[in-house]
């Protein structure tokens, strides 16, 4: 179990870990790490079994404490949870945002959005377009989101997604469109899959046939994933178009940027640069 023993003022919590699944990250005031897990405190100084061996820190010494399952330890470096499991490159994946948790990221420079947890299941989401030179085709929409864990290692969301433009004008190219989603991701926060459905109505008109979305994310190294989002659109029962959405993630706990590219079948080369940054919070 997990004994709370004192709070110091450090940052989290100082407690003796008797569970052997979990392992502390004591971060010091010289900026320097341990990893291990707290077994003793007395005489204002903590025992911490590492895989080195017995350490002893002054608690005065101790800045920050964070509790991980000993799966985020890879090679004597410690891990942090993916802060953007909640989406793929556009699209939402299964997970859901925690609550209290969210992100304001730009898409494009022209794009910007904001997204907030509000419980651990329901999520909210909003957007707009800030094209230079082109007042009729901005356009903005709202997404609200709900979902749950299946288990440890799968989750599902289902959510709409409504686009309206800011001026409803003849010579606007954007009518108002509607998308009702479900999503179903599964694998390790490392390493998942997912898979998604789609309908669209334009102006209160069906689409006959559903848009899939098939991703995949898997991270590489401690701040980089790799991450594809691809689309398949369906009409009379035959594959209308495909739409492949590939690229790189650069991550850190707070800031996240996307370097990616979007392209179709017949498009040559690798397809269309795209490029956004979220900040999470």
């Amino acid at each position: 179990g997990i004994t709370t023993v004192m709070d110091a003022g450090i940052k989290g919590e100082l407690r003796i870990l008797d569970d052997t699944t979990f392992v502390q990250i004591i971060k010091l005031e010289d900026g320097s790490s341990i990893i291990g897990r707290i077994t003793a405190i007395k005489d204002e100084k903590v025992e911490i079994q590492t895989d080195m061996g017995l350490i002893i820190v002054p608690v005065s010494k101790i800045q920050e404490i964070e509790t991980a399952t000993s799966g985020a330890i890879k090679n004597g470096q410690y891990w942090f949870a993916n802060p953007n499991s909640s989406r793929l490159i556009l699209a939402p994946s299964g997970r859901m945002l925690d609550k209290g948790k969210g992100y304001i990221a730009d898409y494009c420079l022209f794009s910007p959005r904001v997204a907030y947890g509000i419980t651990k299941n329901i999520s909210v989401s909003g957007g707009a377009t800030l094209i230079p030179f082109s007042r009729e085709d901005q356009w903005f929409y709202l997404m609200p989101e709900f979902g749950m864990d299946v288990n440890d290692n799968s989750a599902l969301s289902a959510g709409a997604a409504v686009f309206m433009p800011f001026w409803d004008s003849p010579g606007s190219s954007f009518p108002l469109l509607s998308v009702a989603y479900g999503a179903f991701s599964a694998g390790k926060p490392d390493s998942r899959i997912t898979a998604g459905v789609g309908y669209g109505i334009v102006r209160d008109e069906w689409m006959k046939l559903p848009v899939f979305l098939f991703g995949r994310d898997i991270r590489i190294f401690k701040g980089v994933s790799l991450v594809s989002e691809n689309y398949i659109f369906m009409d009379n029962d035959r594959v209308l178009q495909t739409v492949f959405c590939y690229g790189c993630r650069f991550f850190s706990k707070s800031l996240c940027v996307d370097a990616a590219f979007v392209k179709t079948l017949d498009c040559a080369l690798f397809g269309l640069p795209f490029v956004s940054i979220a900040y999470n919070f």
